[in-house]
C-alpha cells in the first residue's frame, strides 16, 4: 500500500468514526445543526473511495505492466546498467571454441538503441570450417540463454568448384533491457512514475 493510499484509508476510516459518533452518540435532545455541513462531509467520504479506488486500479495496472514486460524481456541478457559488451563477445567466441569452429574474425561489440525499452548489442563474425563443425556452431548460438540470434548470416562454398569448406559470416545480436527500463523493473511499486505502456 502506498503512502498515498494509507492517508486516504485513514481519512475515511476517521471520517466514518466521526460520523457515527455525531450521529449516534449524540446526547438526548440534541439537535444537529448544520446538516449541509454533513452531507459535504459525506460527499467527502464518497469522493475520497473513489479516489482509493482509482489509486488501486492505476496501482494494479501498472503491475501488470511491469510483469508483462518481465515476461516479455525474460530471454535478454541481463546486466546491472552497464552494457557487458566484452562477456557478450567472449561468449560468442567460447562457443566457437566449444563447436569446433574457429572465428577468423570477431568484431568489436557494437551497441544498438532499438527503443526506449530494448537495446542489442552486434558481434560480426566470420569463419571458414566444415558442415559439420558449422552446424554445432550454429546449434549452440541458436540454443543459447540468454538469447543470441542471427541478424544477418550468409553461408557459402569456400570456393565455387569442388569446394573443401564452407564459409559463414553474419552478424550474431543479443538483446538488452535500455538502463531506463530496467531501473523501472528494479523500482519500487508505490514509487512508480514512469509508464512503460507506449514502449
Amino acid at each position: 500500500m502506498t503512502p498515498r493510499q494509507k492517508k486516504i484509508y485513514a481519512i475515511v476510516i476517521i471520517s466514518l468514526i466521526a460520523g457515527y459518533a455525531f450521529v449516534h452518540l449524540k446526547p438526548a435532545g440534541f439537535v444537529i445543526p448544520f446538516p449541509g455541513r454533513i452531507d459535504g462531509q459525506e460527499r467527502r467520504i464518497k469522493q475520497l473511495k473513489v479516489e482509493l479506488k482509482n489509486l488501486e486500479t492505476i496501482q494494479r495496472q501498472r503491475a501488470a505492466k511491469r510483469q508483462e514486460l518481465a515476461a516479455r524481456t525474460a530471454s535478454y541478457w541481463p546486466h546491472d546498467g552497464k552494457i557487458p559488451v566484452n562477456q557478450i563477445q567472449q561468449k560468442i567466441e567460447r562457443l566457437g571454441q566449444v563447436s569446433g569452429v574457429t572465428l577468423n574474425k570477431v568484431g568489436a561489440p557494437k551497441t544498438v538503441e532499438i527503443n526506449d525499452t530494448i537495446m542489442a548489442v552486434d558481434v560480426s563474425v566470420s569463419s571458414t570450417t566444415n558442415i559439420k563443425d558449422l552446424s554445432n556452431f550454429l546449434r549452440e548460438i541458436a540454443n543459447h540463454a540468454p538469447r543470441l540470434v542471427w541478424s544477418n548470416c550468409i553461408i557459402r562454398p569456400n570456393r565455387t568448384k569442388e569446394p573443401t569448406a564452407v564459409t559463414i559470416s553474419g552478424t550474431v545480436r543479443t538483446y538488452l533491457l535500455s538502463e531506463s527500463a530496467l531501473a523501472y523493473l528494479n523500482k519500487e511499486p508505490e514509487n512508480d512514475e514512469i509508464d512503460p505502456g507506449n514502449n
